[in-house]
């Protein structure tokens, strides 16, 4: 019988879990350990509010765990023991600059370090790009360990028929604690104009409704402002603080469409939640959600810039408007033709079953696994 072995990881938190520490493995388990760098960390944002970008995301344990490898979120081990790093954006994820890019990525191109997985084609061409940039004399080297593993999910229906037939008042859902990086203030421009002019719709926001987050730079006022709106339309937007899975889930299922309209977004997980559940999505066009969302399993509201693969967030205002007149306007189609939700949520289900499916990664992840001796 083979020997269990015990994977390492600093933390076991959502993309911990969500990615790589939530199966039930037969021959690994997984185990959070010791990270000394851990209560540095913790006592310097404690009495100084200052965050080290370096020591969030490395690790380091001087050899005391005990266990046969690791395998991160974001996270750079400084060590020996052979690892597996799991990234969202770019790695290393420390300040940057020229020099720590530099020392990242020639950790990176060791030996221990087996294999970068990328969540999403997005994060894997940026990370390219970084390696062209700063040490291009080991692009080959770091781009054979990297490798794109988008996140699995489970499906909630098995087909579109086990879907809520759609009833006369269309029912949208956005779920996410940064509210207004989420869309937050152009989604409630859009739906106090269309329930001023009586349309049949009903918008469920789960969120503690977060502000003042780099892409928003929203104020307190601004969130007055929506609590106004909802207090306002309470018949026809209903406000959820927080909500178990299994409530969002069943939220869902209730749902006709989902709302993602991001100002800045390494991935949304929420779309593919969204999608298992039936429901197609409203998202932007930036990072990842075009390897997600489509405007046949959804639609894309259009806010890159050239040729980059995010929004300029220089312009905010511009930037909330330009978001605020193109969902208005799928809006004004879905509510034209409700049956367009029934078929693009058809394919938005179609990819999660094809795309995304949790056997399958898992499957990817012991091959992985097994290869670290």
């Amino acid at each position: 019988m083979a020997r269990v072995k015990t994977i390492g990881t600093n933390a076991l938190s959502y993309p911990e879990i969500r990615n790589f520490a939530g199966y039930k493995y037969q021959y690994f388990r997984f185990k959070k350990v010791i990270d000394f760098y851990k209560f540095p960390s913790y006592f310097l944002f404690k009495i100084k509010g200052i965050i080290n970008k370096k020591w969030l995301n490395s690790f380091m344990d001087g050899g005391l765990n005990r266990c046969d490898f690791y395998h991160f979120f974001n996270v750079l081990n400084l060590g020996n023991k052979p690892f597996i790093t799991t990234y969202e954006t770019v790695i290393p994820r420390w300040n940057d600059t020229p020099k720590a890019f530099k020392k990242g990525l020639e950790i990176i191109a060791r030996k221990n370090c087996i294999q970068i997985i990328a969540i999403s084609q997005s994060a894997s061409h940026r990370q390219a790009n970084i390696i062209k940039t700063y040490r291009p004399d080991l692009l080959d080297v770091i781009m054979q360990k990297n490798r794109v593993l988008l996140p699995p999910q489970i499906n909630f229906i098995n087909t579109i028929d086990d879907k809520k037939e759609i009833g006369n008042t269309i029912v949208f859902t956005i779920v996410g604690a940064d509210f207004f990086r989420k869309g937050g203030q152009a989604i409630m421009a859009v739906f106090e104009q269309l329930l001023s002019e009586n349309k049949p719709i009903h918008l469920n926001i789960v969120s503690t409704l977060n502000y003042g987050d780099y892409a928003s730079k929203t104020t307190k006022k601004d969130l007055e402002k929506v609590e106004t709106t909802i207090g306002k339309f309470a018949n026809c937007i209903t406000h959820y603080k927080s909500m178990s899975n299994d409530g969002v889930k069943k939220l869902l299922l209730e749902t006709d469409v989902a709302l993602l309209p991001s100002l800045a977004e390494t991935f949304g997980y929420f779309i593919l939640e969204a999608q298992a559940a039936g429901c197609p999505v409203i998202t932007t066009d930036i990072r990842a959600m075009p390897e997600i969302n489509n405007n046949e399993s959804g639609w894309l509201i259009n806010i890159k810039t050239g040729e980059r693969d995010d929004a300029d967030l220089s312009y905010t205002n511009q930037l909330i408007q330009k978001i605020e007149t193109q969902l208005q306007a799928i809006i004004l189609e879905i509510l034209n033709d409700p049956s367009i939700i029934r078929q693009k949520g058809r394919t938005a289900l179609a990819n999660i079953i094809k795309n995304h499916d949790p056997k399958t990664h898992q499957m990817i992840l012991e091959s992985i696994y097994n290869t670290i001796k």
